[in-house]
């Protein structure tokens, strides 16, 4: 059964906040055994992750660079056709610098989870936390 435009966004919801209580277990329910995960275009140019391992690589290497991850949902909307937007925030503090970056994500679902993930980040703050991981 495919879930209702309502009960996409309500899925999505349940991920992030799956991800803040950092219970990848929970993640993965949510989560299409056959996912396609894009990263944001940027300095660590990770690509693509694919099925539940790659969002298990996904969440390691994430780990490595933000240990202290934070991720706050500003808004999610039903865009038609499976579409979920979320709007938010990530925030983590990288060599003691607090930086917030800004997010949106495509989300497209299927059967009520999540199969299709494309990040967008702002690029000026991902070079401002770039630099402060560097040393620079």
């Amino acid at each position: 059964m495919t879930a209702v435009a309502g009960d996409n966004v309500e899925a999505i919801r349940q991920m992030w906040e799956a991800y803040g209580r950092r219970d990848l277990d929970g993640v993965l329910a949510c989560i299409h055994p056959d996912v396609e995960w894009r990263e944001a275009v940027h300095l660590f140019d990770r690509g693509v992750y694919r099925g539940h391992d790659g969002i298990r690589q996904l969440w390691q290497e994430n780990d490595e660079v933000f240990p202290a991850l934070q991720i706050d949902v500003d808004d999610a909307f039903d865009a038609g056709d499976g579409t979920v937007v979320v709007i938010g925030r990530f925030h983590d503090s990288v060599r003691g610098v607090e930086t917030t970056i800004r997010f949106v994500h495509i989300c497209k679902l299927r059967d009520g989870l999540l199969a299709e993930l494309t990040e967008y980040e702002d690029a000026e703050q991902v070079s401002a936390l770039l630099n402060a991981r560097s040393g620079s």
